[in-house]
């Protein structure tokens, strides 16, 4: 899962200093608002703008399936540490955009553009594919796997040894886990669905169940 913070290196410092624009070095002001010494402060570089080709491509999923944007492929990755994305590509065919959001139940709300004449392939979670022709279209739907939740069986341990609400209930539960979570190798192979199995550790395998069952349900 993606991490975020409101510190340098990271994009939500900026946003948080009034950021409109990039800069050309994440820590060009200082906390009290005022330039930083370290030279070379333009607040609008192209430089670290070429991860915005990220947000169009995957976060909202807008891609070329023929050159020239005749046919695309919408395919957002929906994420509970968003909620919200929303994307416009002008194309030499016309507009698409995909709009997407996460309600606290785990709905699903969508909106997709297609330039009429176009044809896009739409891809979300938990639902099967559509090929759909020039419009606006809107939905609204509950996946299978709720992708508010934050881990499942197949999260690393070394993620999850992160989260406060997991770490605690490993402390209580399954305290090996700690120990296995913050290994440098160990924490980047086990799995959470591993823990159960792990008796030959000292692993209670029936509250170990319990605690891959609780940090599934976790949310963000």
């Amino acid at each position: 899962m993606a991490s975020f913070s409101d510190s340098p290196p990271w994009w939500l410092y900026e946003v948080n200093h009034g950021a409109t624009t990039i800069w050309e070095r994440w820590n060009s002001l200082n906390e009290d608002g005022s330039i930083s010494g370290t030279g070379m402060n333009s607040l609008n570089h192209y430089a670290y703008g070429t991860v915005v080709e990220f947000l169009y491509s995957y976060v909202c999923g807008i891609r070329p399936e023929e050159n020239g944007f005749r046919k695309a492929l919408v395919k957002p990755l929906i994420n509970g540490h968003l909620k919200y994305a929303e994307a416009t590509y002008n194309s030499i065919c016309g507009k698409y955009s995909c709009r997407w959001s996460l309600a606290e139940d785990g709905k699903i709300s969508v909106r997709v553009e297609i330039p009429y004449g176009c044809e896009v392939r739409l891809v979300l979670p938990g639902r099967e594919e559509e090929l759909l022709s020039g419009g606006i279209y809107e939905l609204e739907y509950y996946a299978d796997a709720n992708p508010l939740k934050v881990f499942d069986k197949d999260s690393f341990l070394g993620e999850v040894v992160k989260n406060e609400k997991a770490a605690d209930i490993l402390k209580e539960y399954a305290p090996q886990a700690l120990f296995l979570g913050n290994g440098d190798i160990e924490g980047k192979t086990t799995k959470l669905g591993d823990l159960p199995y792990m008796f030959y550790l000292g692993v209670d395998s029936e509250k170990a169940m319990q605690a891959v069952n609780m940090i599934g349900n976790i949310i963000v």
